[in-house]
């Protein structure tokens, strides 16, 4: 009898661990619960129930740089420059990022909008103005 309840004991102990999940300040879990999304768990201690909840995916929240890109364009005044583009991103919601684009860093078209936005601006503007060129990218990247 002893040894049975010591088993239950160990057995409930080990279940209890299973469900206990520390999330690091730099990922975001996203839990599915018999195979469906349930929640996304942020940082911090979280609980789980180990037989019906699984972590799927740990998404990774820190911005990245996805690699550099030279692009030729020519500006308004007909001079062939080029650009140097940069391009840097953070995932805000974790179950959006993988359930709904299949390869995050294939997901990005800015080099066609660059080149559109190059044209518009003339050679002296695109050697001072650094940060006029930083903004409509910006601006066409929040309403996507």
């Amino acid at each position: 009898m002893e040894i049975l309840s010591l088993s239950l004991f160990a057995f409930i102990l080990v279940f209890f661990m299973l469900g206990i999940k520390i999330v690091p300040q730099s990922k975001n879990y996203v839990v599915e619960r018999l195979g469906r999304y349930a929640r996304t768990l942020e940082a911090g201690l979280h609980v789980i129930i180990p037989i019906l909840e699984t972590i799927r995916h740990k998404v990774d929240i820190l911005e990245t740089q996805l690699p550099t890109n030279e692009i030729s364009t020519i500006t308004l005044d007909n001079v062939t420059i080029e650009i140097e583009l940069a391009i840097l991103y953070r995932v805000v919601k974790a179950e959006n990022a993988v359930y709904r684009i299949s390869d995050l860093e294939q997901g990005s078209t800015t080099e066609m909008q660059m080149r559109g936005i190059q044209y518009d601006i003339g050679l002296p503007d695109t050697i001072f103005s650094e940060r006029s060129l930083r903004k409509p990218p910006q601006q066409w990247l929040r309403k996507q």
